[in-house]
């Protein structure tokens, strides 16, 4: 066994439990200790394995991972099951804290809906009452709402547009990120803008900047 690489080891463990004709496979973190390229190939082998007809019940902390293997997830906090279902549907639509941030949701929040008189738009109620205007067709209540950092402009001045939302605050912390730099805003709230390097040097962006955040009503994500 010294002599085998993880991804042999791996599979010659997986070939100890189905030789006996078990039709459950409990994996603890199979691939954590893997290279990319042999988790690959550990993959492609535990999707064969499952289309075969052995159920796998596969315990990750790796959210690509379990997207890409998983036809249900159930999600763990604390020891206790918070949520169960598709990929799609609990990641798309995460229910809580803990889950936004395990699947990297940077603007999430959990507040309260509130009809208006003006057109469509609804009100989402936070925390200290600060107001969000957003678009939806549910009615009033507890809910979720998030946006996608590069929906949320940033800039020196009060924007100027048709976005609804425009919130003036101090730049906390500023961080790089795959596809430029994210730059946490302290409004009342937190909010992460996602912006390029040219705007961050052309805007000379440093932590303790006073700016303003916008974003459209349209762009808000509301769900229960």
């Amino acid at each position: 066994p010294e002599t085998l690489s993880g991804g042999e080891y791996q599979k010659v463990s997986l070939a100890r439990s189905l030789i006996t004709g078990n039709r459950l496979l409990l994996l603890d973190e199979p691939l954590s200790a893997l290279d990319s390229s042999i988790k690959a190939g550990m993959k492609m082998l535990l999707k064969k394995i499952n289309r075969e007809g052995i159920t796998i019940i596969h315990v990750t902390h790796d959210y690509e991972e379990a997207i890409s293997l998983a036809s249900k997830i159930g999600i763990l906090e604390n020891g206790k099951l918070i949520d169960f279902g598709e990929p799609e549907n609990i990641f798309r639509n995460p229910k809580s804290k803990f889950l936004a941030s395990f699947v990297g949701l940077k603007n999430f929040l959990h507040g309260r809906l509130v009809s208006t008189e003006q057109n469509e738009i609804k009100y989402f109620f936070t925390i200290n009452d600060f107001c969000i205007s957003c678009l939806t067709d549910l009615e009033d209540g507890e809910c979720f709402f998030s946006i996608q950092p590069d929906e949320v402009s940033l800039s020196l001045k009060k924007d100027e547009s048709s976005n609804r939302n425009n919130f003036q605050g101090i730049i906390v912390d500023i961080t790089k990120a795959k596809l430029g730099y994210e730059i946490i805003v302290d409004v009342g709230l937190h909010f992460v803008s996602l912006i390029s390097k040219s705007a961050l040097d052309s805007l000379k962006l440093k932590i303790g900047n006073q700016v303003w955040i916008s974003f459209k009503a349209s762009a808000c994500k509301i769900y229960r």
